[in-house]
């Protein structure tokens, strides 16, 4: 699921390459996506750094996009490395950079209020 704050290259990105994925409604609050995911078991792409604090109970998986914003070509070659490297979404907050990605757990509870 693409938040409204993924460029739209990356939407152009995943319709060429025949990927399955939904566009989250414009102004949906962070709770709505995140239950969405959870509901649907889909991974949230963003750029919104809060959903790095998520929990597993929360969200399904979160792709944290940490790319400079101005650079298209970059965001969907790392994406498309991402996809063809990276196997498991389900629990994990994935962050991809310009070097690359990590993925970590998700928390197993909320630790911020």
């Amino acid at each position: 699921m693409l938040d409204e704050n993924v460029r739209a290259e990356l939407e152009v990105f995943l319709r060429k390459i025949g990927a399955a994925f939904i566009i989250a409604h414009r102004g949906a609050s962070d709770k709505v996506l995140a239950q969405l995911s959870k509901k649907q078991r889909l991974v949230l792409v963003t750029n919104d750094s809060d959903f790095a604090d998520a929990a597993r109970d929360e969200i399904f998986g979160v792709v944290l996009l940490r790319l400079p914003q101005k650079d298209a070509r970059l965001l969907t070659e790392n994406f498309g490395k991402l996809l063809g490297e990276c196997k498991q979404f389900e629990g994990k907050l994935t962050m991809l950079s310009p070097v690359g990605w990590e993925s970590f757990n998700l928390f197993t509870e909320r630790n911020i209020p």
